[in-house]
């Protein structure tokens, strides 16, 4: 799995709601939103998960949902 680009073989169906609330005076401002996406792939002992293995879907797909 040496140089395995996740981003372009695995995708997923997560929709969420970023909700930031500002004072109505408060100047416009830009906002970045981090997503730490490095424990993704990993089993819960630590072990890299394959991707492109549909066994390993669910298992992805909870790990996503789970991230902080």
């Amino acid at each position: 799995m040496a140089g395995l680009n996740i981003s372009q073989i695995f995708l997923t169906a997560l929709i969420f709601t970023i909700v930031l609330l500002f004072p109505s005076t408060a100047p416009a401002v830009n906002a970045t939103v981090l997503i730490s996406s490095r424990e993704w792939v990993k089993s819960s002992s630590g072990v890299l998960l394959d991707p492109t293995d549909p066994q390993n879907e669910y298992m992805i797909s909870d790990n996503l949902r789970a991230s902080k």
